[in-house]
C-alpha cells in the first residue's frame, strides 16, 4: 500500500567536519522534524553532507522517530540517502522499528520525496 505523509523542519544546524577547498564543504547536520499523516511523530535526524558547491550536494542520514506508522506505535529508525541539485532535493529512505526487546525489526516501509519546498515536505510511504 502507498500512503501520504509530510514533515516540517523545526531545527536545522550544520557543523564542519573537515576543511575543503572553497566552494566545497564536508559537514554534519542535525535536523529536528515533525511528521504528520500515515507517519506521525517527532524525529531527530543526523546527516553527513558533502557539497560540491552551493548548487550541488550528496547526503545520507540516520534518524530516530518516536510516534506511529499506521497502527504501529513506538521508536523507528529512518535511514535516508539523497541529493540536492539546483534547488531540488531527491530522497529515498527505509524505516525499521526498534522492538520492545531492543532489537531492530525488519524494514517496515520505504519512502521517497522530490521537492524544492523547504518547510512542509510531502512524501510517499510504502509498506514493504
Amino acid at each position: 500500500m502507498e500512503y501520504k505523509a509530510s514533515f516540517t523542519i523545526e531545527k536545522w544546524s550544520e557543523d564542519k567536519i573537515t576543511e575543503m577547498p572553497e566552494p566545497q564543504k564536508f559537514n554534519r547536520g542535525e535536523v529536528i522534524r515533525q511528521h504528520k499523516g500515515y507517519v506521525h511523530g517527532k524525529e531527530t535526524m543526523h546527516y553527513t553532507l558533502i557539497y560540491a558547491n552551493e548548487r550541488r550536494s550528496e547526503f545520507s542520514g540516520i534518524g530516530l522517530c518516536e510516534g506511529h506508522i499506521g497502527e504501529e506505535k513506538g521508536h523507528f529508525i529512518i535511514i535516508e540517502r539523497g541529493s540536492y541539485q539546483n534547488g531540488s532535493v531527491d530522497v529515498k529512505f527505509d524505516v525499521q522499528k526498534i522492538n520492545s526487546n531492543g532489537e531492530f525489526g525488519p524494514v517496515l516501509g520505504q519512502g521517497i520525496y522530490h521537492t524544492s519546498e523547504h518547510q512542509n515536505i510531502e512524501y510517499i510511504f510504502r509498506n514493504v
